[in-house]
């Protein structure tokens, strides 16, 4: 018996993926990542090149030479053309082949589809659905700020789906125990919770009594030890891509000073149903003059994490029917982002309109 024909016309959804949204912005890479070296990434299951023209402009194609299927990442760049390692064929930043050694001519076929991609904040942002609909307007907003500092860190690969590890970042009550003594002592657990949300947006907000921070949260804060501090722990999700911990201290023995603030971007993206990438950079409102200290800690803090998402997914892997999650109430940010990304997946269209919150109206 034959097997029923693919539908060449439908999108490709990756095995394990049917919950990531096509029709979106999903980050790709940091700024620094892609230059004149060719960077292959898989993103949604789909192999795709980066690099950077002569211009300084990102281009983005799939990471196969119509040809032979070779990776183009294996070639190299003759100005703008990448360049196949296998055949020599040159293809151009649109995904027309320019050159071909061996013959004269070069079919009208023999091209492929680049991928709409736009540098917005921190991050070259890529669009791997209907290119017709890629619309900038759709990005989530940038949450750089006049004077504040920012670093990339970087880049984590984790075993794990793309859900388990943003709703890991909804959830502010397992730093307590996971990283203990890491970013908090031991009372943001315990803190009341407060959860918004609008159509591709949720904020998660906790507060702690003021206190001395240890040397740990002092060192990952840039914190002075001997003065009492509120902290306020902001988990925000913009659907379907980009998680935001916004870790902002107040002083109530110092009423004036300004609030000492420190915005990690921890964008996510599938690379297919069994790896996604995280990201982790800092935005401060102080100097972040000690990058490979902080580096260290995070590095540390996602160590951790990617151990517990992958044993989590060893567990479910099992197939026990018995093995089922029960949730609690500090569990409502992370449900609500689940049907929130579904829902936008299984409308399979792009959204028309922003998130209504902002990170300043926190």
């Amino acid at each position: 018996m034959n097997a029923p024909a693919k539908d060449a016309s439908a999108p490709f959804v990756a095995p394990g993926l049917e919950d990531a949204p096509l029709n979106q912005w999903w980050v790709a890479a940091s700024r620094e990542e892609v230059g004149r070296a060719p960077l292959s990434r898989q993103i949604l299951g789909r192999s795709i090149v980066l690099y950077r023209t002569e211009a300084g402009e990102v281009a983005a194609l799939p990471d196969r030479c119509p040809h032979r299927l070779m990776p183009l990442s294996q070639g190299w760049l003759i100005g703008d053309r990448l360049r196949c390692a296998y055949h020599g064929f040159e293809f151009g930043p649109d995904g027309r082949c320019a050159h071909i050694p061996s013959q004269g001519v070069v079919p009208g076929t023999m091209r492929i589809r680049p991928y709409p991609v736009v540098e917005h904040g921190l991050w070259v942002w890529l669009w791997p659905g209907d290119p017709e609909l890629a619309d900038p307007a759709l990005l989530p907003p940038d949450y750089a700020r006049p004077g504040y500092d920012s670093f990339v860190h970087f880049q984590a690969s984790v075993k794990c789906h793309f859900l388990k590890l943003q709703e890991n970042l909804l959830d502010s009550t397992h730093p307590t125990f996971l990283h203990e003594g890491m970013f908090d002592d031991g009372e943001l657990a315990n803190s009341p919770q407060k959860v918004e949300a609008d159509e591709r947006f949720i904020r998660l907000t906790r507060e702690t009594q003021p206190q001395l921070p240890n040397e740990m949260t002092a060192q990952s804060f840039s914190l002075p030890r001997d003065q009492r501090a509120v902290r306020a722990v902001i988990c925000e999700g913009h659907a379907p891509s980009r998680n935001v911990v916004i870790t902002r201290f107040t002083f109530p023995d110092r009423p004036d000073a300004p609030p000492h603030e420190l915005i990690s971007e921890l964008p996510v993206t599938p690379a297919n149903g069994k790896l996604c990438y995280q990201w982790w950079a800092s935005i401060a409102s102080y100097p972040l003059r000690d990058t490979d200290g902080m580096t260290t800690i995070f590095r540390q803090a996602m160590n951790q994490d990617i151990v517990a998402l992958e044993l989590i997914e060893d567990r479910i892997a099992e197939g026990d029917p018995a093995a089922i999650e029960i949730s609690v109430r500090a569990d409502e940010a992370a449900l609500r982002w689940r049907r929130m990304v579904r829902g936008m997946a299984q409308a399979g269209s792009a959204a028309t309109a922003g998130p209504a919150l902002r990170a300043s109206e926190a």
